[in-house]
């Protein structure tokens, strides 16, 4: 049996509207294409690249599980912000409804289309931030060679090399010479017991990875005498590592 009911179409069924789908699609992409190519670059190099991918994907949970126990609150500051965001969504919300208005009302602008848009362009702002986090990041980690060896054998013979235990005979010489007393600075080790003030600088000033910063060891014995236990005195590593 047939009437003016039955040859109506059906409603369209879709199941997410057009403007939850356009934000899920967006999301989508913003978190996928990220993720796909750090996949893609890590199969030229495994190892470090994996590592990179799990850091980069990760890290942001460890910083804020290492960081949230010291945050704290500024209750004004966050009043304040929410209480500007609460204006800017009303005036975007009036604005947009006098715009529809003005096409005789034959658009009508929702305040959950509003809040839609707004949390589009919190998603979109947030994922710019982040963006240009990793991209800065990955470039920072391919100059910064030392982050992939940090610990291994290339940090130790630079420790070997390096002031701390090639010249560490020469703090005892000082003392002999001195009635047991340690210098009350590195630099008058110069010129009497190393006569290269080029030397001494290279020595002196350390860092554990390429380009520096270069830093002076930190030097724990001015008061000291060699009658003091035989660890001391200390010379400290400008960074820990």
């Amino acid at each position: 049996m047939s009437g003016p009911e039955t040859d109506q179409e059906p409603p369209p069924t879709s199941a997410l509207p057009l403007a939850k789908r356009s934000v899920f699609r967006v999301v989508l992409w913003t978190i996928g294409v990220p993720f796909i190519l750090i996949l893609i670059h890590g199969l030229f190099a495994i190892q470090v690249h994996l590592a990179i991918a799990f850091h980069l994907l990760t890290g942001w949970l460890r910083f804020i599980l290492k960081v949230l126990p010291s945050v704290q609150l500024n209750t004004g500051l966050i009043l304040s912000s929410l209480l500007s965001l609460g204006v800017a969504v009303w005036l975007l919300h009036r604005a947009v409804t006098a715009i529809c208005s003005k096409k005789g009302g034959r658009v009508r602008w929702t305040i959950k289309q509003t809040l839609a848009t707004t949390t589009l362009i919190l998603m979109l702002f947030g994922a710019v931030l982040a963006g240009t986090g990793m991209g800065y990041q990955i470039a920072w980690m391919k100059q910064e060679w030392g982050l992939t060896v940090a610990g291994s054998s290339e940090i130790h013979e630079k420790i070997s090399g390096s002031f701390a235990h090639s010249d560490w005979v020469v703090l005892k010489e000082w003392a002999d010479a001195h009635n047991g007393h340690y210098p009350s600075s590195l630099h008058e080790l110069v010129p009497d017991y190393i006569d290269d003030p080029k030397t001494f600088s290279q020595l002196y000033f350390w860092s554990p990875i390429r380009f520096g910063p270069y830093e002076p060891w930190m030097y724990l014995g001015a008061s000291l005498t060699a009658s003091d236990p035989g660890h001391l005195p200390l010379l400290v590593s400008p960074r820990p590592f």
